[in-house]
């Protein structure tokens, strides 16, 4: 078997992110571009029905 032991970490020692301050906003974003979709579906299949109702 190989060692892995003399091979470079994937993340160096010294590189640390902190998600604890953007997470919220992370999730308040995914959140309203959520809703902002569902509105947007939701006013494609209404018209989508509308048009094809009238025969056209």
């Amino acid at each position: 078997m190989s060692d892995f032991s003399n091979t470079p970490p994937a993340i160096p020692y010294g590189f640390h992110i902190s998600v604890d301050s953007t997470l919220g906003a992370i999730f308040i974003g995914l959140v309203l571009s959520s809703i902002f979709y569902g509105i947007t579906v939701l006013q494609t299949i209404l018209y989508v029905r509308r048009l094809y109702s009238r025969g056209s």
